[in-house]
């Protein structure tokens, strides 16, 4: 049976393992998809609309999706 070649295999596996760290967790791909779809949206309303997101876990995620925006 002939191999398929696929997509991720052109892109590169490490490169898509690297992609999905970086927006792994239970709240770092909601917290992207709030911000995508929001013009504007101030701390607190983040804060609601994740809710039951502490204020510990929405600061640590933001600093870690900045320290990755910077990084890049």
């Amino acid at each position: 049976m002939k191999k398929e070649s696929c997509d991720l295999e052109a892109f590169g596996y490490e490169r898509f393992e690297a992609v999905v760290g970086m927006i792994g967790g239970k709240w770092k791909l909601r917290i992207i998809y709030m911000l995508a779809f929001h013009e504007v949206l101030r701390y607190g309303e983040l804060k609601r609309l994740l809710a039951p997101i502490t204020h510990k876990m929405l600061t640590n995620q933001l600093r870690n999706c900045r320290k990755i925006i910077d990084a890049s």
